[in-house]
């Protein structure tokens, strides 16, 4: 039998007739690399925003790197504006490459396995290169000269150093003998 009702399931079709409404595509997440583009990231990290699209409970946002959930690393920062943002850590480097190495950054919506948003993050290894090429050899190291000690490796690196300095003008009356400079308050971004 042709047509009619015994020939199982399907669609009719009917002159003039709308097509069969189709599923809508959920709307997207958006996401910001704010250290650095997302295509030039270096030393493992990098600070990301997402704005979650309307419907979406913040508390159902997912973030994956390379597989692995990391949205304890995105806190919740505006939840009027829907907005996540914290440090993402763990970015795979591969040393010997001129080109970084891509990671993959997903977005979902856990109540919506479809809601979902890929991004490619590019990570470069901390002493670079990321856009000059590979590094210059032999290169004439200037750590010792600049009062950071000897070079830690073949590519320069020197060990972190972090000085204050008190400066007397804008604290009138303040003499760097009778005050000693202070690290500055930590204060919780929470």
């Amino acid at each position: 039998m042709r047509g009619g009702s015994d020939s199982g399931p399907g669609f009719s079709f009917i002159p003039g007739a709308s097509p069969p409404p189709s599923t809508p595509t959920p709307a997207a997440f958006q996401v910001k690399t704010l250290s650095s583009a997302p295509d030039m990231i270096s030393g493992g990290d990098t600070l990301l925003e997402i704005t979650a699209p309307v419907g979406v409970a913040l508390d159902k946002v997912r973030v994956s790197l390379n597989g692995k959930d990391v949205s304890a690393q995105v806190p919740v920062a505006d939840s009027t504006a829907r907005v996540l943002r914290g440090l993402v850590t763990g970015l795979t480097t591969d040393a010997s490459s001129s080109t970084g190495s891509t990671n993959s950054l997903v977005v979902s919506n856990a109540d919506n396995s479809a809601q979902r948003t890929e991004v490619k993050l590019v990570n470069y290894p901390i002493t670079g290169p990321i856009l000059s090429g590979p590094h210059i050899s032999p290169y004439e190291y200037g750590t010792v000269q600049n009062g950071l000690g000897a070079p830690l490796d073949a590519d320069c690196s020197a060990a972190t150093q972090v000085v204050w300095y008190l400066i007397a003008q804008l604290y009138p009356g303040c003499s760097t003998a009778t005050r000693r400079p202070r690290a500055p308050r930590q204060t919780s971004t929470r």
